[in-house]
């Protein structure tokens, strides 16, 4: 029986959804407080796998991070684990990490102008990550909708942008490193 090689890059995108998963679990421990809401970093981490990884590896990476905090390791915000913890104030931030990595992802592999793909690709990814995050919010809340929109958006405006800025300008950093190398064409003399 034949076996065929992995797929040029396939173990470079494995190590990097490992590392971006690793980094997401880090950044949710370090909360930084803005009007009394502790604002974590590892949306910003979810919204760069999309962009190096694309949503297949992208997903994965994000799959690994959250699957890690509900078998109980303490890599959820603030240092929670378990299932529990989506049933909280953050799990449906938390389940929208899944589609806002694919969409971020699909988006940015688009048009030939990379970085305005990329902003566009960040800047939707957060939007996704809030549909799932306010709806659940206003579930478990009982907040009229105006209120949980007020609570569960406007506070993570600023640090999201920011975010954005950082996750975009990473990728194109990050990117070229995963290509796999081509073999130099040029004959020595």
């Amino acid at each position: 029986m034949k076996t065929s090689a992995p797929a040029p890059g396939t173990l470079r995108k494995a190590l990097a959804a490992l590392l971006l998963a690793i980094l997401a679990a880090a950044a949710a421990r370090i909360p930084f407080p803005l009007s009394g809401i502790p604002v974590a970093l590892e949306n910003g981490f979810v919204i760069l796998a999309g962009l190096v990884l694309g949503p297949g590896w992208g997903l994965a990476s994000v799959g690994i991070y959250l699957l890690a905090g509900l078998l109980g390791l303490p890599v959820l915000p603030g240092g929670a684990a378990g299932f529990y913890c989506l049933l909280g104030a953050s799990g449906g931030y938390l389940l929208g990490f899944l589609p806002a990595v694919v969409v971020t992802g699909l988006i940015s592999e688009r048009g030939r102008h990379r970085r305005t793909w990329d902003v566009l690709a960040a800047v939707c990814g957060c939007a996704v990550i809030y549909v799932p995050g306010v709806v659940w919010l206003k579930l478990i809340s009982r907040l009229p909708w105006r209120a949980a929109l007020s609570v569960g958006v406007r506070p993570f405006l600023a640090a999201d942008a920011l975010k954005v800025v950082l996750a975009v300008a990473v990728s194109a950093a990050w990117r070229p490193l995963m290509s796999p190398r081509r073999p130099s064409t040029a004959r020595a003399k």
